[in-house]
């Protein structure tokens, strides 16, 4: 069942047919299937250029495939009784931060309404953010940013995470941090999709698809 806190007792879904991609006649990805449920982590690994990040961006409705269907809860994700997008959080490469505001005021910008002060504290002090939150984006290390855009995945409430290459620019203690967050989110019936390269640290997954090989 859904994660305490969600507001909801449906049983959430995600279902992929044979979705493929094609730029021109390029082909970057054709035939892929799974089925997501909740507590289920799915892995798509391969090497740089092999089109996990335009995967995700499929998955994610932000870019059209050439062919095939993604359902959530038995609906397509396009049909507009669909509330696919109001339980996703995403990130990619890109952290998606304003340069001109600060960390602190990024956080806010994202969320709507009040959050757990204790949770937002105990994240953003895992992360070592907490002496960083009044700095402007554009000042922070490329760690810092990475820290303060997976905060707001992290608080975002949403059932399903997807995550491309998540422990990029992470150092081991914000690696280890974030792997148990992950694993917390799987725990509590949340949905994970992540991305890895060969000698990326990853949670173990409930199903793999490796674009190496498709």
């Amino acid at each position: 069942m859904t994660q305490t806190g969600r507001g909801s007792l449906t049983q959430h879904n995600l279902q992929i047919n044979f979705l493929e991609l094609y730029r021109n006649d390029d082909r970057i990805f054709s035939e892929i299937s799974f089925d997501l449920s909740e507590g289920q982590h799915l892995l798509i690994s391969g090497a740089n250029g092999t089109g996990k990040t335009s995967l995700l961006r499929v998955i994610c409705g932000l870019t059209i495939p050439t062919g095939g269907t993604i359902l959530w809860n038995q609906l397509a994700t396009n049909n507009i009784d669909c509330r696919y997008h109001e339980h996703l959080a995403y990130l990619g490469h890109k952290n998606a931060l304003i340069p001109e505001l600060t960390a602190r005021e990024n956080l806010e910008y994202t969320f709507e309404g009040n959050r757990s002060i204790n949770r937002t504290s105990s994240v953003l002090e895992a992360f070592g953010l907490n002496k960083y939150l009044d700095q402007y984006a554009e000042k922070l290390s490329n760690g810092q940013i990475r820290k303060v855009a997976l905060s707001r995945i992290l608080l975002s409430e949403k059932t399903l995470w997807i995550l491309d290459e998540p422990v990029a620019n992470l150092d081991t203690s914000g690696t280890q941090f974030l792997l148990a967050e992950m694993q917390a989110h799987l725990d509590q019936g949340g949905m994970l999709i992540t991305t890895s390269n060969l000698n990326d640290q990853t949670l173990k997954p409930n199903s793999e698809i490796n674009l190496d090989k498709a």
